[in-house]
């Protein structure tokens, strides 16, 4: 009969309880600082006429856990942001002269075309990864 000894498992056993926990954290992190990062983007796109528009945009809190998912939501919190936002008008001067984002800069869909450019979906989801990769450094 064979004896098979592995030395260090009870290291890789605290290890791989710790990831999930750890994983969890780094990951939300990482998306937390993805939703700060979209909803900067919105009001740089945001059109502007008095401003307001573009105060009334928030970002909700973070829910869910890595196994499950993340969900949160940009808001514009003002009647008008609909029609502004669907709106086939041309934005005014005001809207014109601010630089807006490389997604197509200021004006209407401002909300998604933040959320849809690929620039965007590239950047965020390798901060997702780094998230990743830096709970596994830490766990080890």
């Amino acid at each position: 009969m064979a004896k098979l000894e592995v030395k260090g498992l009870h290291k890789l056993n605290r290890w791989l309880e710790a990831l999930p926990r750890n994983t969890n954290a780094d990951v939300s992190d990482a998306f937390d600082d993805i939703l700060d990062n979209a909803a900067t983007r919105v009001v740089l796109n945001t059109p502007v006429l008095t401003g307001a528009l573009r105060k009334s945009v928030h970002r909700g809190p973070i829910r869910g856990t890595l196994g499950r998912g993340y969900k949160s939501e940009i808001e514009v919190r003002k009647d008008y942001a609909l029609e502004v936002h669907e709106s086939t008008k041309p934005v005014g001067a005001l809207s014109l002269a601010q630089p807006g984002t490389p997604e197509g800069g200021v004006g209407r869909k401002y909300v998604e075309r933040v959320m849809k450019y690929r620039g965007n979906l590239n950047s965020w989801t390798r901060a997702i990864g780094r998230g990743i990769i830096n709970s596994w450094r830490k766990s080890l």
